[in-house]
């Protein structure tokens, strides 16, 4: 599953694949721009999931 949600995500240009001559191979992956560009959003999201679930601690207290 997570190979499939690689591949979807470097066909779509949100991160790039290199395979090194290592032994054992070793594949790394890295973020496009795009994917950079994607990062603020994602920070915009963890801030906002942790206010809620700050939010839900108080309220649970109350109980």
């Amino acid at each position: 599953m997570l190979t499939l949600q690689l591949r979807d995500m470097e066909k779509n240009g949100l991160i790039e694949r290199e395979e090194t001559n290592d032994n054992p191979k070793r594949v790394l992956y890295y973020l496009t721009d795009l994917g950079e560009s994607f990062v603020p959003i994602l920070k915009s999201l963890e801030k906002w999931g942790n206010a809620y679930i700050s939010q839900q601690e108080e309220e649970l207290k109350r109980l």
